[in-house]
């Protein structure tokens, strides 16, 4: 199976957080990447250092991001095109955020399971409520 990690060095809203250190001592994306060690993970990053420190992962594809995809207003969903293009990558191919740490293997195998059947899967919560916004005039 086969999973799409982007990993950018700095974050608009939450500083560092990709590199914010869990109370276990490892960082959220090595604790990210050796979760998924039975996945074919690819890593799009800005960050010349991640690049490095991801040498050690036989399972980890990682590679430099594209100038023109760098910023803060860039589509996960470019990132993807792009992984996909570059690798000539076929078949069912998962996206995970790093940060998401409570997300099993379990779910994620289970939703590849649906990949024969369907062709894409979205997470979502069911929510049996209305939904109001106060709207601004």
């Amino acid at each position: 199976m086969k999973l799409f990690i982007p990993i950018k060095k700095e974050s608009q809203r939450v500083s560092g957080k990709n590199f914010r250190q869990l109370p276990t001592g490892k960082t959220l994306w090595e604790h990210t990447i050796n979760k998924f060690y039975g996945f074919e993970i690819f890593v799009d990053t800005d960050c010349d250092d991640l690049l490095e420190s991801l040498k050690k992962y036989k399972h980890v594809t990682a590679y430099k991001r594209d100038a023109g995809l760098i910023g803060h207003d860039i589509s996960v969903c470019d990132l993807i095109k792009s992984c996909i293009d570059r690798y000539s990558l076929t078949g069912p191919l998962g996206q995970v955020h790093i940060t998401s740490p409570l997300l099993r293997v379990s779910t994620l195998t289970s939703a590849f399971s649906y990949m024969t059947k369907y062709d894409s899967i979205v997470s979502c919560n069911e929510v049996n409520t209305r939904f109001w916004r106060k709207e601004s005039y």
